[in-house]
């Protein structure tokens, strides 16, 4: 399927439905479409903690321009919090996991690299990386 992969390659998985989203501009459209949707965007607030309520959670937050505490109480979260997800959920339950956060790249091919490759390939992880996209 790739017949310019280095020859010494000795296995793959082939994906046909993978795809790669552009994380920042994921994040930008799904904050607008929530604002859009009545949620009030807290930017720039650190999550102090996370007390679970009979109908929900209290959200304790710092301002981390202005160094001033509020509190949100919802009936849901969403822990979305990247490398940092790991802290959220043991705010609110028994730690089950630790990330470690490790760096990806991306190659991008000019379009006078032509037919090299023909897919999106992605390199195996490893002990001290994610693999390489």
């Amino acid at each position: 399927m790739e017949p310019n992969l280095n020859p010494e390659s000795v296995g793959a998985l082939y994906a046909p439905t993978g795809g790669i989203v552009g994380p920042w501009e994921l994040a930008i459209a799904l904050a607008e479409n929530a604002v859009e949707n009545g949620v009030e965007l807290k930017l720039n607030y650190a999550v102090t903690s996370i007390e679970k309520m009979d109908m929900g959670y209290k959200i304790h937050i710092k301002d981390e321009e202005f160094f001033t505490n509020e509190e949100i109480r919802t009936k849901y979260v969403v822990n979305a919090a990247g490398v940092y997800a790991d802290k959220i959920h043991n705010m609110v339950a028994e730690p089950t996991f630790k990330l470690t956060p490790r760096r990806g790249q991306y190659f991008l091919l000019d379009k006078n690299a032509g037919s090299l490759v023909n897919r999106v390939i992605f390199q195996s992880p490893s002990k001290i990386s994610k693999g390489v996209v």
